[in-house]
């Protein structure tokens, strides 16, 4: 009988973590830099810097 109620237990916490991971969550935003990002940073304000080949890009979520 324990190892019955182990074994359902256990196919619960399967079926929901697969479904946790059907339902991930889409990105809030997208960026397309020209060229490809060398680094990125993010400080303590929340900004996200990115430098690409040719510029230095401040991003700065909402």
């Amino acid at each position: 009988m324990k190892t019955i109620n182990k074994l359902k237990n256990l196919l619960f916490i399967f079926l929901l973590f697969g479904t946790a991971s059907v339902i991930a969550q889409d990105a809030d935003y997208n960026y397309t830099f020209e060229g490809q990002v060398k680094w990125m940073l993010l400080t303590d304000t929340g900004t996200l810097l990115a430098s690409t080949g040719e510029a230095l890009v401040g991003i700065k979520p909402n």
